[in-house]
């Protein structure tokens, strides 16, 4: 289930840097994509084997959240935060291609035949 999880955060995240790179930046987005894999692969194993989560974010555990629940917790906020942090430096780095405008008009017209506006 774990796996299956990895493959649909990594599958989106390529896919995200896919769209926002044009032609002569997808190098730089493999290269952007494999390293964020890297450091999270690394992170992901080393801090999953520790177990001191709860530790190193103890107002995550109360009464009513235990050790394992409150890994989990920290675990799913690290998450979020560098799921924010790698999507704010991706869109740092990709920059949009404006078209030329005969290609904007061109693309205007087909848009506007399949009922796009």
């Amino acid at each position: 289930m774990l796996d299956l999880a990895n493959n649909t955060v990594q599958g989106s995240a390529r896919a995200l840097l896919a769209d926002l790179s044009g032609p002569a930046q997808r190098n730089t987005a493999n290269a952007v994509f494999c390293s964020w894999m890297t450091v999270g692969n690394f992170l992901g194993f080393s801090a999953g084997a520790s177990g001191g989560w709860h530790r190193w974010f103890p107002f995550l555990t109360n009464r009513a959240c235990c050790e394992p629940c409150g890994n989990l917790k920290a675990a799913f906020l690290v998450a979020v935060v560098m799921g924010a942090y790698r999507y704010n430096i991706e869109h740092i780095l990709m920059f949009d291609i404006i078209p030329e405008p005969s290609v904007r008009r061109a693309m205007n017209k087909i848009n506007a035949r399949i009922g796009r506006s």
